[in-house]
């Protein structure tokens, strides 16, 4: 059985990836880069993934806490809905998360994810 890649949209060098990786976990970013767009619906599924906790609901709007640590596992990104969570691109490091799809595994549920919270 082959698998066939149909579209790459940036194809990335694997050292240029891991420098990427690199850049965000110790850019002290703690999530920064993440907000929601004007297609946000107010659902909550962002908050219900976050497993750092750091997403709270604000009047129907997700809010990224300063104080909490953001775990960069972008289950908020990939579980909405609308596909309105976003990452702002920086100086070193652009994102694509308005034009490309988005990931989520096929057999992890919002629900799975939301019952791995710590109480």
């Amino acid at each position: 059985m082959s698998t066939e890649i149909t579209s790459v949209t940036h194809p990335v060098n694997g050292a240029v990836e891991l420098l990427g990786a690199f850049l965000i976990e110790f850019s002290g970013d703690g999530g920064k880069a993440f907000y929601a767009d004007e297609n946000c619906s107010g659902c909550g599924v962002c908050e219900r993934v976050c497993l750092s906790q750091k997403i709270k609901m604000i009047d129907k709007k997700p809010v990224w806490q300063k104080t909490v640590r953001c775990f960069s596992c972008e289950a908020c990104l990939n579980f909405c809905p609308s596909q309105s969570v976003q990452m702002k691109s920086g100086r070193f490091i652009k994102f694509y998360t308005d034009t490309n799809g988005r990931y989520s595994h096929p057999y992890a549920t919002v629900d799975d994810i939301a019952g791995q919270k710590k109480c």
